[in-house]
């Protein structure tokens, strides 16, 4: 009995070690992949700056005059809004520095009205554009590291030899396996029908916002 429950445990055994190797290349380069697409991921969500429409749209300032205040200058002048054209009088531009009369400066015009020499904490066209392709991206990485993870497989040449542990699933089983995992194919096929969508919202954006 005692040779018998060891061979058995052996067996058992090799097994496991059987069904790790031939998917250990698969896992890791799955979880390289949702590792970078988290990073895209969070990366596209902060372009938002915790806004979910446009709040300020880019242009310049033609100065007529600079004044200081405090530590500041204000800066006042004609806006010019790069996407429409349309003008604005008497805007005011807070910067850091002086400018001459005449000199153009890049300016943010915000939903309140207020000009601003930097975007930071608003969403602007560009920002808009940049989040849906870095969420397209990330959407497609996450996919197909998912698909990776799930299944373990791992594309190999045709000239890998036979008898190699690692990365012998092939696409077949690999689809068997997770048309099994009923949960799992949706999400992935979702996963990658939005990349498009949001890559192409991304330009639809750029194009016309």
């Amino acid at each position: 009995m005692g040779n018998a429950t060891d061979s058995a445990a052996w067996e058992r055994h090799r097994a496991r070690r059987a069904h790790v190797n031939r998917r250990m290349r698969g896992w890791l380069v799955g979880g390289a992949f949702v590792v970078v697409g988290c990073k895209l991921a969070f990366s596209g969500i902060g372009y938002f700056d915790g806004h979910l429409t446009i709040s300020a749209r880019t242009g310049y300032v033609a100065v007529e005059s600079c004044a200081p205040t405090g530590d500041h200058y204000a800066c006042t002048g004609t806006f010019k809004d790069d996407k429409t054209g349309e003008k604005t009088d008497s805007a005011v531009l807070e910067r850091s520095t002086t400018a001459v009369r005449g000199a153009w400066l890049p300016a943010f015009r915000t939903d309140g009205d207020a000009y601003k020499a930097s975007s930071d904490g608003e969403l602007t066209v560009g920002k808009l554009a940049r989040a849906f392709a870095w969420l397209g991206g990330a959407t497609l990485l996450l996919a197909v590291g998912g698909f990776f993870l799930l299944t373990g497989y791992m594309p190999r040449g045709r000239w890998s030899e036979p008898r190699y542990r690692f990365g012998r699933i092939t696409f077949g089983e690999a689809w068997q396996l997770l048309r099994r995992r009923r949960p799992a194919l949706p999400v992935l096929g979702a996963l990658l029908a939005l990349c498009p969508l949001l890559i192409g919202a991304g330009f639809l954006v750029a194009a016309v916002a």
